[in-house]
């Protein structure tokens, strides 16, 4: 590698790693406790189902939120939580999709996410290690798929500047994205990231 291309390499790393700090800033208000923000996202699902935008039955949707205790090491003193939706599918742009087993959307797209969180004592507000918020589409459909992740401290996206970031339909493609709030991008998910067609558009 030449030394001109080895310099903007480094150049583009450091603006990487200011702008990472910047869009940390972003995050808005989240509630004070893992329980508080579980029932905020099982209440948008629930309004989903009732306005007809996601197609699992009303009885499945709150079952397919998961919350339980993290393995995740502490880094704020207090206890860590997971918050899953939806199974993780390997194989999920193939594989047959149940709304009943799956968080799926009016058009047949499905949204899995799973987010891991702490309650630092005294702070009144939780702190998010990680997330990833995806939305798929099974059996050949316009999009592979869009996800959402903010990784982990120690994940070597951090070194690169975009431990925040969205992934366009492929994995090794990463786009710095904001840091969004869990019910922000539920909410996103479900109405948002939908294709629409305007009359004279080829």
């Amino acid at each position: 590698m030449s030394d001109l291309r080895r310099g903007a390499e480094n150049a583009l790393l450091n603006k990487m790693l200011k702008l990472q700090e910047r869009l940390e800033g972003t995050l808005g208000t989240l509630p004070a406790t893992a329980t508080e923000l579980h029932d905020a996202l099982r209440q948008i699902l629930q309004k989903a189902v009732r306005t007809e935008s996601l197609t699992t039955p009303p009885y499945k949707a709150s079952g397919l939120l998961v919350f339980s205790e993290s393995k995740e090491k502490s880094r704020r003193g207090g206890p860590v939580y997971a918050i899953a939706g939806g199974p993780k599918d390997f194989v999920r742009r193939t594989a047959d999709v149940d709304p009943k087993e799956r968080i799926v959307r009016d058009d047949g797209a499905v949204i899995h996410f799973t987010i891991t969180v702490e309650e630092p004592p005294g702070a009144g507000v939780l702190f998010i290690h990680s997330y990833d918020f995806e939305l798929y589409f099974p059996q050949n459909g316009p999009v592979g798929f869009v996800r959402f992740d903010l990784n982990k401290l120690e994940h070597k996206n951090s070194d690169l500047g975009v431990r925040s970031h969205l992934h366009p339909s492929h994995e090794n493609l990463l786009v710095p994205s904001p840091l969004l709030s869990p019910t922000e991008l539920l909410c996103f998910l479900v109405y948002g990231l939908r294709l629409r067609r305007e009359d004279g558009r080829v």
